[in-house]
């Protein structure tokens, strides 16, 4: 589902004011035209909201060919998704947020 951040903040905030004890996010990796950059920008979004846990879930539905950092085609569907589970667990780390090991949805 796509939302905008803007109803992700929004919502989030509602939940917390009314009481919700635990704030929690959902993120799918390998999306179709999803890039190593606008994944740590979709993670630096969601930190920024401040949620107590993450979890990450694999998007099992395509082979995606993506781009490393040198603009290099990566063929290979396992080397883009060990690229963006490495930069979840570094960026998750630094921000001292809970987070639950990556899992690949069917």
């Amino acid at each position: 589902r796509v939302q905008s951040l803007e109803q992700t903040a929004t919502t989030t905030e509602t939940a917390r004011s009314l009481g919700f004890g635990s704030v929690n996010f959902d993120l799918i990796y390998g999306l179709p035209f999803q890039t190593p950059e606008s994944f740590e920008t979709t993670l630096d979004e969601v930190i920024a909201l401040a949620p107590d846990r993450i979890a990450l879930y694999g998007y099992a539905g395509r082979l995606f060919v993506g781009l490393d950092a040198d603009g290099t085609a990566m063929t290979d569907d396992a080397d883009f998704r060990d690229l963006l589970t490495r930069s979840f667990a570094e960026i998750v780390e630094a921000a001292g947020v809970r987070a639950e090991p990556p899992r690949v949805t069917a």
